[in-house]
């Protein structure tokens, strides 16, 4: 079963009985752990639970293939039913998911699956989608609305409200993975404390920092034109103040699905038509040079763009190279492709 973002929420909060297994996969970590807890709680109490959670790996199951069926049939110490965690699941596993689930009625436990980014070429992923007893359920990198309404879920929870201004600032600073956003928004509240007041703009930037609304701002504005020497300025400013590389991939990241989707509804609608669509609004001293970037930036190479930022991100969560220096040498890149299309 292929799960669609419409019935995404419903599922996580009363998974299907019929479903045994649930394939988590997709670019966004922090989402794809925060909807393994969600569904493991689903199952048990305590995800550290010595005797209903057991954890293996896709490597485990490749190298002895019984494991995974000896786990999932067998019976609980202490009763209830029991959570299967497999990491790092992989195309390999496919054949073994899939024969175990051919004895779906007779399996009362449930099975997590991290697969990572799969591609719609996997196996893992097409039998997942295409199973009766399995779901898919993808955790791409949200985008401003998603991460708005988190957000506001998110201090609703706490007993805080926070005003639409506030809201639509920090939506566009903390696109990206959920894990982030979460221990953002933590700080925030940390920073209330006792005072219940709505959250304004002015606590939104002494806890994000003047530096995240504005300068990563003007990073992108210069990046996204191709002038190279204020973004290196400016980007060299960012780090020296503490901003972390995996932030500023995200924003300038963020900036270009705009650019991106704009360009889409361009081709049904004007440019006033197609901007006054995006959420949250494009500032209105902005909108000019929004528009320079739509003919700079046409929608196949902002696509090429969102790659090569996409891919960056990867490389930095590796580990192969020093972040600031992976954030460094990419967005210099996008900034020389811009500067000759000026």
């Amino acid at each position: 079963m292929k799960l669609t973002y419409k019935n995404t929420e419903s599922f996580l909060k009363k998974p299907d009985p019929k479903i045994k297994a649930v394939l988590i996969y997709g670019p966004d970590e922090g989402l794809a752990r925060e909807r393994i807890g969600i569904l493991g709680k689903t199952v048990v109490d305590d995800l550290n639970d010595p005797f209903n959670v057991i954890e293996l790996n896709g490597d485990q199951i490749n190298d002895t293939p019984t494991i995974l069926s000896d786990e999932v049939f067998a019976i609980s110490m202490m009763g209830g039913r029991r959570l299967i965690r497999i990491r790092n699941a992989n195309d390999k596993n496919t054949k073994v998911l899939e024969s175990l689930m051919q004895e779906a009625e007779k399996i009362d436990n449930l099975i997590l699956i991290h697969g990572g980014d799969l591609t719609p070429k996997s196996s893992l992923r097409k039998w997942a989608e295409k199973s009766k007893s399995a779901a898919a359920l993808p955790c791409y990198v949200e985008d401003e609305r998603d991460v708005s309404r988190f957000l506001s879920n998110f201090f609703s929870q706490h007993q805080l409200r926070i005003d639409a201004d506030a809201l639509n600032l920090a939506s566009s600073i903390l696109s990206g993975d959920r894990a982030l956003i979460r221990q953002e928004a933590e700080k925030i509240i940390t920073y209330k404390g006792e005072d219940h007041s709505t959250i304004t703009l002015n606590d939104i930037t002494a806890c994000l920092g003047a530096t995240n609304a504005e300068t990563l701002d003007v990073l992108v504005q210069h990046m996204a034109s191709g002038r190279g020497k204020q973004m290196e300025e400016t980007l060299s400013f960012l780090f020296s103040e503490g901003a972390s590389a995996v932030m500023i991939l995200r924003v300038v990241q963020n900036y270009f699905r705009r650019l991106y989707i704009t360009h889409g509804r361009m081709q049904d609608m004007g440019f006033e038509q197609a901007i006054a669509k995006l959420y949250p609004p494009v500032f209105f001293k902005h909108k000019p040079g929004f528009q320079q970037h739509l003919k700079i930036w046409s929608k196949q190479r902002t696509e090429g763009a969102l790659h090569q930022l996409y891919e960056a991100e990867a490389l930095l969560k590796s580990g192969a190279l020093d972040a600031d220096l992976i954030c460094n040498r990419t967005l210099l890149s996008l900034c020389a492709l811009a500067s000759k299309r000026r």
